[in-house]
């Protein structure tokens, strides 16, 4: 009979929970609402790794003022991060934008949001940007983007403009 040997390479959760409600507060306030389908606990790394995620973010008023969901994400609670992956959306009902991408890092102590892979804004009123990348700052609400390309309506009259017959 063989003797048996640990795969030590291999980590497992502490905790695993399903529908799983994750909370941040800043400054004795609700920030973020975190709902979340399937999540692993790594106390160690002191991470939560999840499955199905569906966030709300809040202003100091309690308004929700952006909803994110996605695939797949990990809860970095030592760097205070949050990471979505897989068909990442995130509606802005203050600015009333859609974002999407495949991955997106949210700074919640920093107040910054930023990732590595195509972006793609669109307005209600068929405004559109696409990127590579991107970098924003939540509190001053400004944002940079990488081979940024842009299609821009000053009103929704311009978009339709060339339709009319």
């Amino acid at each position: 009979m063989a003797k048996y040997e640990p795969n030590n390479d291999i980590v497992y959760p502490d905790m695993v929970q399903e529908n799983y409600a994750h909370y941040i507060y800043k400054n004795n306030r609700q920030y973020l609402n975190t709902q979340i389908e399937h999540a692993e606990f790594y106390e160690k790394q002191d991470k939560i790794s999840c499955k199905v995620l569906d966030a709300k973010v809040y202003n100091s008023k309690g308004e929700i003022t952006t909803h994110i969901s996605s695939e797949q994400g990990e809860i970095n609670q030592n760097q205070k991060l949050i990471e979505f992956t897989g068909s990442v959306i995130i509606e802005s009902f203050e600015n009333e934008t859609v974002l999407r991408t495949e991955n997106l890092i949210l700074d919640y102590k920093n107040n910054k949001m930023y990732n590595s892979t195509p972006v793609v804004i669109e307005r209600e009123n068929g405004s559109k940007l696409e990127a590579t990348s991107m970098r924003a700052d939540i509190q001053t609400q400004e944002s940079n983007y990488t081979d940024m390309h842009i299609i821009y309506y000053y009103d929704t009259d311009e978009k339709n403009a060339g339709d009319e017959e």
